[in-house]
């Protein structure tokens, strides 16, 4: 009987094929906005970062009250400090936001990606897919021309080639060496396509010059308050200690989702709703077209209702 049903449906279907068409067009339509946005939900704010623990990793920003400024940047030499003093820290590293002018393959282009510290991936918890990181002594002048890429970046530009660990590239007129390739999904910052090592110069190890930027893996038993807390009591006594560099300043640790989504979630959820909207209107248009069909059907249904058919059996083909 349900096989008989759903042949008269086909049939039914094929006979006002214009109606047809416009019910599936506009269900389709809503169906699939909403389809494309909760998929875009669903990566940014539904699924974790890429990371060891990312509930243990924060990013650490300079504050100055006084001056009115917070998420501001960092100086060098205060992260040194609060390496060496923090307990709450497994590992505290820095980076550098860094446009790198890739030349090689007979063609150049420019790759986003950092400037870190030597530990930056052990904040992350992750390893290498190819070849390795960086080595200590690397994050000293002249020894700093190595390259970390991406997985994305190695992919798009190299075709994935395992030959790219050991290969010169020219970057920023510069010869550099890959030496490892991240694995899938990891881009920290997020539009991060290369890393190389960050080797401080003289610039960099003065106190006033605020440049970069720290994140830092908590220890298993300390929580965000925690970190922040020792952070400021250590920013507290180099304020002492240097007071022309250092007055007011202080620094916040904040979860490293944040900084990952960002607006995000209100402008996504915000997308969301409306695209909700807009299939609820495309089922009612849907309704009022089933609505619109209805009076012509009456003869149908009286009929099949006269020859036998059940309560049940009609019911499931009004939607035809």
């Amino acid at each position: 009987m349900l096989l008989n049903d759903i042949r008269f449906a086909v049939r039914a279907l094929r006979r006002s094929r214009t109606f047809t068409l416009t019910a599936l067009a506009t269900l389709a339509l809503g169906i699939s906005v909403n389809t494309a946005i909760f998929s875009v939900i669903d990566s940014v704010l539904l699924t974790p970062p890429p990371f060891d623990h990312p509930e243990r990793i924060v990013t650490i920003e300079g504050e100055n009250k006084a001056q009115g400024l917070e998420g501001a940047s960092l100086a060098y030499p205060d992260v040194l400090d609060w390496r060496a003093d923090a307990k709450a820290f497994d590992e505290i590293a820095i980076y550098r936001n860094q446009t790198f002018n890739v030349a090689g393959d007979d063609r150049a282009e420019r790759a986003s990606g950092a400037r870190v510290s030597v530990n930056y991936f052990r904040v992350f918890g992750v390893t290498p897919q190819l070849g390795r990181t960086f080595l200590p002594e690397e994050e000293t002048l002249g020894r700093e021309r190595v390259l970390v890429l991406s997985d994305a970046y190695w992919r798009r530009r190299f075709a994935a080639s395992p030959a790219i660990i050991g290969q010169q590239l020219l970057i920023n007129g510069w010869q550099y060496t890959v030496v490892g390739v991240m694995p899938k999904g990891f881009a920290y910052p997020p539009s991060a396509e290369a890393w190389s090592p960050f080797a401080a110069d003289s610039q960099a190890m003065h106190r006033g010059s605020r440049f970069i930027r720290g994140v830092g893996r908590l220890s298993a038993a300390a929580t965000i308050e925690q970190g922040t807390t020792e952070l400021n009591a250590i920013s507290k006594r180099l304020e002492q200690t240097y007071p022309g560099s250092n007055t007011g300043w202080r620094a916040t640790a904040r979860p490293i989702e944040d900084a990952v989504v960002g607006r995000a979630p209100a402008i996504l959820y915000t997308f969301l709703g409306a695209v909700g909207f807009v299939l609820l209107i495309a089922c009612a248009n849907v309704a009022n077209l089933f609505l619109s069909h209805a009076p012509a059907r009456l003869r149908e249904m009286a009929i099949r209702s006269a020859l036998g058919s059940g309560r049940a059996r009609l019911i499931r083909s009004v939607g035809t």
